[in-house]
């Protein structure tokens, strides 16, 4: 439905900006990658030279990291 299309767009504008705030730019270039463009694991890999270890690493310390800012924003805004 148009609603939910229109819900779909600005969560994904939301997660963009959210991701754009993180400080570190590997943080924003993986999870961008991983969650906008879509890109595969092997794909990210490539481009960011990781492997598959550090890939693994790299995203869940990022997500950690925007979950932090994300809740930080959170409470701030309460």
């Amino acid at each position: 439905s148009r609603s939910s299309a229109a819900s779909d767009v600005y969560k994904r504008q939301l997660l963009s900006q959210s991701i754009r705030r993180l400080p570190v730019e590997r943080d924003q270039e993986i999870l961008l990658r991983h969650y906008l463009v879509e890109q595969t694991k092997n794909e990210i890999c490539e481009v960011l030279l990781l492997n598959s270890a550090q890939y693994n690493r790299v995203l869940s310390r990022a997500r950690s990291r925007l979950k932090s800012c994300l809740v930080d924003g959170l409470a701030r805004s309460s």
